[in-house]
């Protein structure tokens, strides 16, 4: 109940921020978006308040998001659904993301590798979970750009 209230409220402080022709529609679409945020934070348990304050946090404010939403209109661009217009925002943070992993694997990879070289590590495991990351990295973009072709 107070998860639902949490929502609600949010969507609404987004909504009354958009113009009235395309209120439903974004509230619609906001709170399936939210809902299926929430399941996807609970890993298939059911979705608890803190899953639902990640959820608001990650889309962000709800004055972003409206602002997010009339800039894509008046642009021109069609906005389709909710979820292409918050998608900037992800598609922010997911390369923040992709940038931090990078830089710290190629640092595990050459530190394991001074290491070795000045023998003063014996062990390859950060040459090993450097490795690791930079493969993450690519399976998780390819599987993105799988996904994105998809969708289109």
């Amino acid at each position: 109940m107070l998860i639902d209230r949490k929502v609600a409220g949010y969507v609404r402080a987004v909504t009354n921020q958009v113009p009235l022709r395309d209120r439903g529609r974004v509230d619609r679409e906001l709170t399936d978006l939210i809902y299926e945020m929430m399941k996807e934070y609970a890993g298939g348990k059911e979705p608890d308040i803190l899953d639902c304050r990640d959820a608001l946090r990650d889309l962000g404010t709800p004055e972003e998001v409206a602002a997010a939403y009339i800039e894509t209109k008046q642009s021109g661009k069609k906005p389709g659904r909710t979820r292409e217009f918050l998608a900037s925002r992800s598609g922010r943070m997911l390369r923040l993301v992709y940038t931090i992993l990078t830089v710290l694997a190629v640092c595990l990879v050459a530190f394991g590798l001074i290491g070795l070289g000045t023998q003063t590590i014996s062990t390859m495991l950060p040459i090993f979970l450097g490795v690791v990351i930079a493969l993450m990295i690519v399976l998780m973009r390819s599987v993105l750009t799988t996904m994105e072709l998809q969708e289109s």
